[in-house]
C-alpha cells in the first residue's frame, strides 16, 4: 500500500526521554495513593492493581509507568501480560470509542496496551502516542510478536460486523463477561485481543466488579472515561499541519457543528419533514452567535454549499471528499485503496480533531463521530436532529437562552443497545 501523504513518524528525543521518565517512575507510583497499605516499592514487579488509586490523574499517570516500565526491563518469556485492540469495521468513530474503553480493560486487568490498527491505513500514520507507546513496532523490538500473539484469547461482541480473526470464537461469552466477571481471572492468556466497535463502558461501568471503581472515576472523567482521548494520543505532524491552516495558532476559535446527514434523513422520515440542507443548516445556526466561526464537517457533500451561504466568510472547513467505507460502515479491503482515499481518510481525522478542539460542540444526535468528539472535550455541547429542533423552535430555544452550561453533559440511549442496562435487546 503505497501512501502520498500518510508516514510512520518516529517519536522525538523529547518523547523518548518523557516514556523514560515515566518509567523511572514506576517503582514509587506502583504502591498507589495510600503508600501506608503498600509501602514496599518491590511491587514494581507485580502486576498494575487499578485499584490502588483514587483519582483519574494518579491513575493515568501509573499506567503511563507501568507501560513504560514494562516495555523497558527485559522480561521473562510469558511474563508481559498484553492486550491488543483490534477495530471492527464501522467509522473513524466507532473505532475510537471502542478504542478508548479497549484501553480502560487494559487498565483494569493489569495488561500493556496496542493497538493492532491496519486498514484503511496503520493508525500510527494518523495518530501519534501521547502518555503510552502503544505501537506495534515498540513491542516488536522487544520481542517476537507473532509467537506471543500465537494463544490469545479474543474478547468480542455477538453483534455487529466482526473482524475476520473472530470467525470461531465465543462473542456470547465476551458480551457476559465484560457485563459480569472479573475479567483478570476471566481471561488468562498472555494476550487478549478485543475486537469491538462498542463502547463497552456501557457494560463496564454496571459490572459488579468495577462498577464502584468507574462510579468514582466518572466522577472526574466523566462522558463515559472520555478523557482518555487525550491520554492515549494526540495528531500526527500531517494532521496537525492540517489543522493549523484551518485554524492557525493564536487565531480566533471556532464552534464546531458536525452533521451525520445519514442519521439526519431516518429522523425526517420519522417525522415526516424535509431533509433538505438548508433546513439541517438553519436549525444548527440557531445555536451558533451572531459572528462566531464555524467549523463545519458533514458526511455528505452536498450540505457544504447550504453552510457556506449560511455562515460565508465565517465558515472554517477542509475541503475534500468523505471516506464512503468509513461513512457507511462497509468492509475495508486495503489492497483496493486509491490515492483520494487516503486524502479522504486524512480528511476525516482532521475534521474530528478540528471538532474536538471548538469552543463548543454541535453535532447530530446518535453520531459516534460528533459524540467522540464531545466526550474528548471539556467544552459545552449540544445534539441536534430533526425532532430536537422542531421541539426547540416550538419552546423558542436556541443560543441565546438554552445553550448548555455543563461541559459533561451528553446524551446517551442504550435503550436500543443490546445487553445494555435498561435494553429490550
Amino acid at each position: 500500500m503505497a501512501c502520498k501523504v500518510l508516514r510512520p513518524e518516529s517519536l522525538s528525543t523529547a518523547e523518548a526521554e518523557q516514556f523514560s521518565a515515566y518509567a523511572r517512575a514506576w517503582p514509587t507510583l506502583c504502591q498507589g495513593d495510600n503508600v501506608s497499605l503498600y509501602p514496599d516499592a518491590s511491587c514494581a514487579d507485580e502486576p498494575f492493581d487499578a485499584a490502588r488509586y483514587s483519582s483519574v490523574g494518579s491513575l493515568t499517570s501509573a499506567y503511563a509507568a507501568f507501560h513504560a516500565y514494562s516495555l523497558s526491563t527485559q522480561k521473562p518469556e510469558g511474563s508481559l501480560k498484553t492486550l491488543f485492540y483490534v477495530p471492527n469495521q464501522y467509522g473513524f468513530g466507532n473505532r475510537l470509542r471502542s478504542l478508548k474503553s479497549a484501553l480502560l480493560i487494559a487498565m483494569l486487568t493489569g495488561r500493556v496496551f496496542f493497538i493492532d490498527w491496519s486498514e484503511p491505513y496503520p493508525v500510527h500514520m494518523l495518530l501519534r502516542p501521547a502518555q503510552i507507546d502503544w505501537r506495534l513496532e515498540t513491542l516488536e523490538a522487544l520481542t517476537d510478536v507473532k509467537a506471543h500473539r500465537a494463544g490469545a484469547q479474543v474478547l468480542c461482541l455477538p453483534f455487529g460486523a466482526q473482524h475476520a480473526r473472530t470467525t470461531g470464537h465465543n462473542c456470547q461469552r465476551g458480551l457476559s463477561s465484560v457485563q459480569r466477571e472479573d475479567l483478570t481471572r476471566a481471561w488468562t492468556a498472555d494476550a487478549l485481543e478485543v475486537h469491538s466497535f462498542t463502547d463497552l463502558n456501557i457494560y463496564l461501568a454496571n459490572n459488579p466488579y468495577y462498577e464502584p471503581l468507574l462510579t468514582r472515576l466518572g466522577r472526574e472523567c466523566p462522558k463515559r472515561m472520555g478523557c482518555l482521548y487525550r491520554f492515549l494520543f494526540s495528531a500526527q505532524p500531517v494532521v496537525q499541519e492540517r489543522l493549523d491552516a484551518i485554524s492557525p495558532p493564536g487565531a480566533p476559535g471556532h464552534i464546531g457543528v458536525q452533521v451525520r446527514n445519514r442519521l439526519w434523513l431516518q429522523d425526517s422520515h420519522r417525522i415526516r419533514v424535509s431533509n433538505a440542507g438548508d433546513r439541517i443548516v438553519s436549525c444548527l445556526a440557531a445555536w451558533v452567535p451572531p459572528n462566531e466561526n464555524v467549523f463545519f464537517t458533514s458526511d455528505d457533500d452536498s450540505l457544504y454549499a447550504a453552510a457556506q451561504k449560511r455562515w460565508g466568510s465565517r465558515l472554517r472547513l477542509q475541503q475534500g471528499k468523505v471516506y464512503q467505507a468509513w461513512s457507511q460502515g462497509s468492509a475495508i479491503d486495503a489492497s483496493k485503496l486509491k490515492d483520494d482515499d487516503e486524502e479522504a481518510v486524512l480528511k476525516a481525522v482532521v475534521d474530528w480533531f478540528a471538532l474536538e478542539a471548538s469552543t463548543s460542540i454541535i453535532y447530530t444526535t446518535g453520531s459516534s463521530f460528533g459524540k467522540t468528539a464531545a466526550e474528548s472535550s471539556s467544552v459545552v455541547n449540544i445534539d441536534l436532529n430533526h425532532t430536537k429542533c422542531r421541539a426547540h423552535a416550538a419552546a423558542g430555544r436556541d443560543w441565546s437562552n438554552a445553550w448548555p452550561t455543563d461541559p459533561s453533559a451528553v446524551s446517551y440511549d442504550t435503550s436500543l443497545v443490546p445487553g445494555a442496562k435498561g435494553s429490550s435487546f
